[in-house]
């Protein structure tokens, strides 16, 4: 059996070629499946020059199954779409009877897949050295680069690697570089891979394609099996040397997953691996025998293949448990170290995690933490991998990271109609979003309002109403996937839509009548507000310029006249109301009157004589309502009453003399008097 040569040689580049599982696998072919029936998958699109001029098939050889290519032409494969990437295959050219045969790999090809008619560029091996050729689409090919320090000599397998970074095209032979170059186009920047031969044949085998920006800071490895198989990153060991396991990448529910029926353990990863966090969804499809199990191994090392002889942990579901198992060494008997009565059901997805740190482990199935442990003479380092114990299990999307202690970190953000003074003037919305600085993720947010109870949601952003009226204080937080925990921050939201009640105004003075006050008035203005308060109160005098005023009330004088005052009340949040208008009326002057008399004096006859009495009387206030003149004698005592205009019919005696008194009385109930005395003569 053929020895891969991918660790071999990248040890002996001077300048070596990218690391072997140092990024994200996009792709493997190691041709195996189609071993049975000699056919290239249907992934593989095969590309003449000219109908019938290449043939590709699947063979035996040496112990392995490689593709066999022949002719003129190109075997493609993968993603068009694919932009930085590496890849990796083996070059084993078995036909090199045309003088200027051409053997290598295929890159960032889109189009047709024929000189002409594709953008791609190749790396390949020619009689007299290497070569990086580009296409171009509509028109002709053209060198990047030619050497002849290094060749391929046919019969021998060759390591061929190809890294292609924006424009630039990296490429390496047995580890050894070749070419550094620049796209001069610098347009052909995506595309899928494949073998390229001219008039040649060749093995090829070993086909990866991994990401060329490798793997995201803090995460060791990452694995959904898209790339068709089992990369040699992995290796697979069956229990015990029984020889039953069955691991294979095969399509389940529209992805691929790797498929591990009865016992044993499939790992990769670096034995130096010391304390991370491993985490892969598993479903058990078999479930034959009733004390099955399945799930991730972490911190395994050689050798493997024993429960009673390899360091490892397993942290498994089982049909009663969710158990984080100590596997012996030296052909100890392993032990539960987590032993938690959580079923897991065969026939649905789970999740199951474990973070290693020290001696201390915390296992996770599907999300809830299930029990934490230390190992008093624990195993510190170690691959990571999947286990099975009879039954079969599907696997995927294996993380395995840094570990994450940080707590993730919310913020909170109140919205709603502004309002003043820090309220809102309407139904509020707190927005709360969480990020977390570590790499487990935001699992949950937390909330309460005003000490209540607290409410959970799943994700890393919320939102929440407060539509009632009333100042909520607000405590939140969030819980990353690790559960760790933020402290708890305090939001105050302050919200009033409602107005203020605007009082009825009080008005203080002398009541006079007809609605008239007959003394200087007061206004009092007022109001209430049930929750942000009365803040201020604005006010206009018979239209004019407003004034205002940060009180919850006001008196406003009224003078002689008619004061109108209009006003408005507004609650510390800013809302408003206004008043009723009020309207006072003050008339604190008399009237005057005037009074006259015809005659102005009388004969002392001792008889009745006329007199004509003339009064009126003006007021600049509320206006005269009455005039009045009262007739008295000299002893004062009253003789008749007349209005003006009138006549009276007094006695002549002598020594006598009448006093007429005009008394005017005004709407407000003011009154004046004017009196002129009529003399007996």
């Amino acid at each position: 059996m053929r020895t891969k040569l991918w660790g071999v040689l990248a040890a002996l580049a001077l300048v070596a070629a990218p690391a072997v599982g140092s990024a994200k696998v996009l792709l493997w072919e190691d041709f195996t499946s189609g071993r049975a029936t000699g056919q290239l998958g249907a992934r593989w699109t095969l590309v003449g020059e000219q109908p019938g001029a290449v043939t590709g098939s699947v063979v035996e050889l040496d112990g392995n199954a490689v593709m066999r290519l022949e002719g003129t032409g190109t075997a493609i494969v993968g993603d068009p779409t694919w932009g930085d990437y590496t890849v990796d295959v083996d070059v084993n050219v078995f036909n090199s009877d045309y003088w200027a045969w051409a053997a290598g790999v295929f890159f960032r090809a889109t189009g047709a897949g024929t000189i002409g008619t594709s953008d791609a560029f190749d790396f390949q091996g020619r009689p007299w050295g290497m070569q990086v050729e580009q296409w171009n689409n509509g028109g002709a090919w053209q060198y990047l680069g030619e050497e002849g320090a290094h060749r391929m000599v046919p019969g021998q397998w060759h390591h061929l690697t190809v890294t292609v970074t924006g424009p630039r095209i990296q490429a390496w032979i047995d580890g050894q570089p070749s070419f550094d170059v620049i796209d001069p186009s610098g347009t052909h920047l995506q595309g899928a891979v494949g073998m390229r031969l001219w008039g040649a044949g060749a093995y090829f085998d070993n086909l990866q394609v991994s990401d060329a920006q490798g793997l995201p800071p803090g995460y060791l490895a990452i694995e959904d099996f898209s790339s068709g198989g089992l990369d040699p990153r992995w290796t697979v060991h069956d229990v015990d040397g029984y020889g039953a396991l069955v691991a294979e990448v095969i399509q389940f529910e529209g992805r691929n997953v790797l498929s591990m029926d009865d016992s044993g353990m499939v790992v990769m990863g670096d034995p130096a691996w010391t304390d991370y966090t491993a985490e892969t969804e598993f479903y058990v499809w078999n479930d034959w025998y009733s004390a099955w199990m399945a799930g991730l191994q972490v911190r395994s090392t050689s050798p493997l293949g024993s429960w009673s002889n390899s360091a490892a942990y397993d942290a498994t579901g089982r049909p009663d448990a969710a158990q984080l198992q100590r596997n012996g060494t030296n052909y100890e008997w392993w032990q539960w170290l987590i032993n938690a009565p959580v079923p897991t059901s065969s026939r649905t997805w789970h999740t199951v995690k474990v973070v290693c740190q020290g001696a201390t482990f915390r296992l996770f199935m599907d999300g809830e933490l299930v029990g934490v442990t230390t190992d008093p003479v624990p195993y510190l380092s170690g691959q990571v991998g999947f286990v099975t114990y009879g039954g079969g299990a599907y696997f995927t999307n294996l993380v395995v990271r840094e570990n994450d202690f940080a707590a993730p970190v919310t913020t909170a953000a109140a919205s709603g109609p502004a309002g003043e003074a820090g309220w809102l003037k309407g139904p509020a919305t707190v927005q709360l979003d969480a990020v977390d600085a570590g790499l487990a993720g935001v699992r949950e947010l937390r909330w309460s309002v005003a000490g209540g109870a607290e409410t959970v949601v799943a994700g890393s952003s919320a939102t929440l109403a407060l539509e009632a009226d009333g100042v909520h204080d607000l405590a939140f937080r969030a819980v990353d996937r690790d559960l760790n925990a933020e402290a708890a921050q305090a939001l105050t939201v302050k919200v009033d839509a409602a107005a203020p009640v605007p009082a009825t105004p009080v008005v203080s003075g002398t009541p006079g009548t007809n609605g008239w006050y007959r003394s200087p008035a007061t206004i009092t203005l007022t109001g209430t507000d049930a929750t942000s308060g009365v803040r201020r109160l604005h006010w206009a005098v018979n239209g004019g310029v407003p004034s205002f005023i940060y009180l919850r009330s006001v008196d406003v004088p009224a003078g002689e006249g008619t004061t109108t005052v209009t006003w408005t009340v507004f609650d510390l949040a800013g809302n408003s109301a206004a008043g009723t208008p009020v309207t006072v009326k003050v008339d604190a002057v008399a009237p005057v009157a005037k009074v006259s008399t015809s005659p102005t004096s009388i004969k002392a006859n001792g008889k009745l004589q006329p007199v004509k009495v003339t009064a009126s009387a003006t007021d600049a206030g509320s206006g005269v309502a009455s005039v009045v003149v009262r007739v008295t004698n000299a002893a004062g005592a009253l003789v008749a009453t007349a209005a003006p205009g009138a006549t009276v019919q007094l006695k002549g005696t002598r020594g006598e003399r009448y006093t007429f008194t005009a008394v005017a009385t005004d709407l407000a109930g003011n009154t004046g008097s004017k009196a002129v005395v009529v003399p007996v003569k």
